[in-house]
């Protein structure tokens, strides 16, 4: 089954509050309790508010569909070690990673990596954080042919009762730059319920909000075609 194949995915922009680590805490769920996916989740950001969920949720329940594991890419060589050894697992591995590339072990991800979830707000300060962001790593794979991660875009946290006319516009100038970058997911929009994740399981609203923009990327990474 494609689901059994090894993958590696990050979660990665240096632009802070864009819900990265809550997009890939409710993918996470996803993949593996609806999706029944092998699944590894690495927290690699310096914060550690994924590990830090998970032990929340540990005090509450002991039964949990797939194991988090902490760590740092201080050091480029164990980075790696660690990552070369992640590509001989079953399954998928998904990674939560810092929001700076000035991590010296972030290459290693990068150069791992079989995709990157890049997610994103319509606010000027964050299209040109994530436009800088797009831009190095495309600077780093000039440098580094083996990166060959595709981007996949997501608009996250989308309130549908804003914009104007203009701003609708602007927007679509937005996403049709980054597509030349990637590849663009259905948007997410701005819910409570997502704010609120665990590590255990989507609730029947969060399922709902984040389906399509989920079920997309899913057979993006596992090569499913919609009639499957």
């Amino acid at each position: 089954m494609e689901q059994q194949e090894n993958r590696i995915v990050l979660f990665a922009n240096q632009k802070g509050g864009v819900g990265k680590t809550t997009l890939c805490g409710l993918f996470a769920n996803y993949l593996s309790v609806d999706r029944k996916v092998p699944l590894l989740v690495i927290d690699a950001d310096p914060q550690q508010t994924f590990s830090g969920r998970r032990k929340d949720d540990l005090r509450r329940q002991e039964d949990v569909p797939y194991v988090v594991q902490s760590m740092t890419i201080k050091s480029p060589e164990n980075t790696r070690t660690i990552m070369q050894n992640l590509r001989t697992l079953p399954g998928t591995t998904v990674i939560d990673t810092p929001g700076s590339l000035t991590q010296d072990g972030m290459l290693q991800l990068l150069i791992n990596a079989d995709y990157i979830i890049c997610p994103y707000h319509y606010d000027l300060n964050t299209i040109d954080s994530t436009r800088a962001f797009i831009l190095t790593v495309f600077r780093l794979r000039q440098a580094h042919p083996q990166i060959k991660a595709e981007f996949i875009f997501v608009c996250n946290k989308y309130d549908v009762r804003v914009g104007k006319n203009s701003e609708l516009k602007a927007w679509k100038i937005v996403d049709e730059y980054f597509q030349k970058f990637g590849i663009l997911a259905p948007r997410v929009g701005s819910y409570a319920d997502l704010e609120r994740y665990n590590t255990i399981g989507n609730n029947d609203k969060v399922a709902k909000h984040t389906k399509r923009c989920f079920d997309f990327i899913y057979k993006t990474i596992y090569n499913i075609a919609d009639n499957d």
